[in-house]
C-alpha cells in the first residue's frame, strides 16, 4: 500500500509543475525564451523546495517564505510524510491540497495567457513554431 500511497501523492506534485510550463509557455513570447525560463525556474524552485538540501538546515526566514512557493517543497513534506514517517492520506491532505490549489492558479492564468497570445510583437508559440524548432536542431546535429 505505500507504493500506491506514494504515487498518488506525486499527482497533485506533477499537475502543478504542468501548470507552471503552461504559465511559463503563456508568459513566453519564443520557445528560446521558454527555455530559458523553464531552467531558470526549475534550479531555483528546487533549490527553495529542498531538493537539493534537507529545507530544515536552512536558517534563513526569508529563504523559508520564498520556499513556500515551490510546488516541490509540498511534494518532498508529502513524500517524506508517506515514506518515512508512515502518514496516512488525512495527515499528508495539506501538503497534498496546496499544490492542487497552485495547479488550479497557473493553468487558469495560463491557458489565458496562452490563448491571448500575449506578446508585444504578436508572436505566439504554437505547434507550428514547436515543430520548425525540432526540425531545425535536428538538422543541424547530423
Amino acid at each position: 500500500m505505500g507504493g500506491a500511497k506514494t504515487l498518488l501523492i506525486l499527482i497533485p506534485y506533477v499537475l502543478a509543475i504542468v501548470a507552471l510550463c503552461m504559465l511559463l509557455a503563456g508568459m513566453s513570447r519564443r520557445l528560446d525564451q521558454f527555455h530559458g525560463l523553464v531552467s531558470l525556474l526549475s534550479v531555483s524552485l528546487a533549490m527553495l523546495g529542498g531538493a537539493y538540501r534537507p529545507i530544515e538546515i536552512v536558517s534563513s526566514p526569508t529563504i523559508l517564505m520564498l520556499g513556500k512557493v515551490s510546488p516541490l517543497l509540498f511534494g518532498m513534506e508529502a513524500l517524506k510524510g508517506v515514506t518515512l514517517y508512515g502518514y496516512g492520506f488525512l495527515d499528508v491532505l495539506h501538503p497534498v491540497s496546496i499544490p492542487l490549489l497552485m495547479a488550479v492558479i497557473m493553468m487558469g492564468i495560463g491557458i489565458i495567457l496562452w490563448r491571448k497570445g500575449v506578446s508585444k510583437n504578436g508572436r505566439k508559440i504554437d505547434k507550428e513554431s514547436i515543430l520548425n524548432h525540432w526540425r531545425y536542431r535536428y538538422q543541424y546535429q547530423k
